[in-house]
């Protein structure tokens, strides 16, 4: 039996007990040539009967029934869908002598109406509230910082905020 035969064989023998009812009867037989065949009719010479295992039922839980999803409830103030930094890059080596880092935020959408972004450095506030993504953190000291921008709303109280950026701020002191 050639390799194709016998996987076809395999394959037949794998669906037999799906394709049959229960109880039915399966002969097999090889003709004058030495094929192979298997059929629920008893041919008239020399076939051999099968007896056919049923196959093992289980029987899962139906899942519980889930009903319409809920309505969102409206909030006050809606998210943002983006809210990042993106300048700095993170691990960013700036130099700076005056202690100001650029920021520049990416938000989408725009701002809301009475929303203003605020930068933060180690935890501080580390400038004043604007309505613009290009920001800049003052008196910032030489050294390692984490830097995030902030939503706030009206009333100064943060909204969302982004993730925070690492960057390492250089600072020259001027020759004198």
């Amino acid at each position: 039996m050639t390799g194709r035969k016998l996987l076809r064989f395999l394959a037949l023998c794998a669906c037999l007990p799906l394709a049959l009812p229960a109880g039915a009867e399966i002969y097999k037989w090889r003709d004058a040539e030495g094929n192979l065949h298997f059929s629920d009719e008893e041919p008239a010479d020399g076939a051999e009967r099968i007896q056919v295992k049923p196959l093992p039922v289980m029987n899962f839980p139906l899942p519980e029934r889930i009903g319409p999803p809920a309505e969102p409830e409206e909030e006050a103030t809606a998210g943002y869908e983006v809210l990042t930094v993106t300048k700095p890059a993170n691990d960013a080596r700036l130099r700076d002598v005056d202690g100001k880092v650029r920021v520049t935020a990416s938000l989408e959408p725009d701002l809301q109406e009475g929303h203003r972004l605020q930068v933060w450095v180690d935890g501080e506030q580390a400038g004043p509230p604007a309505t613009d993504t290009s920001l800049v953190a003052e008196n910032v000291p030489g050294g390692e910082h984490r830097l995030k921008v902030v939503v706030v709303d009206e009333q100064g109280e943060p909204v969302q905020s982004s993730a925070e950026v690492r960057f390492f701020l250089l600072q020259n002191t001027p020759d004198r």
